[in-house]
């Protein structure tokens, strides 16, 4: 995928990983979600300034993406045609299943099953 290996995708994107690179953006919005001293209408506000970016859009126009890249984004993030969702949509469902998960939220480390 890289450029050096005859890709399309530059070779710095490409070592960043596709995961770190989309934690990144999901983090900027969820990091306000997390801060006890802000209200939740205020986050829900500063993330609905994009509503009207799908996610490819968002990449494109915000982020500064090529197509290759943010194909290359999807294909190992999601899913083919899922970046053409909403942009808040994206948002809340990598915040809601776990790519960037909330710190407030625990999770347990090691699932054991209690016999009687």
């Amino acid at each position: 995928m890289s450029r050096s290996e005859g890709g399309v995708v530059p070779d710095d994107l490409v070592c960043q990983g596709a995961s770190n690179i989309i934690k990144g953006i999901v983090e900027k919005f969820g990091e306000n979600f997390n801060d006890p001293k802000k209200p939740f209408a205020e986050s829900w506000h500063e993330l609905a300034k994009y509503d009207h970016f799908s996610m490819r859009g968002y990449l494109m126009t915000i982020e500064g993406y090529d197509e290759a890249t943010i194909d290359w984004l999807e294909t190992n993030t999601s899913g083919t045609g899922l970046f053409d969702c909403a942009f808040v949509q994206t948002i809340m469902d990598f915040l809601d299943f776990g790519m960037a998960a909330p710190k407030t939220h625990t999770r347990p480390t090691k699932y054991t099953p209690k016999h009687d």
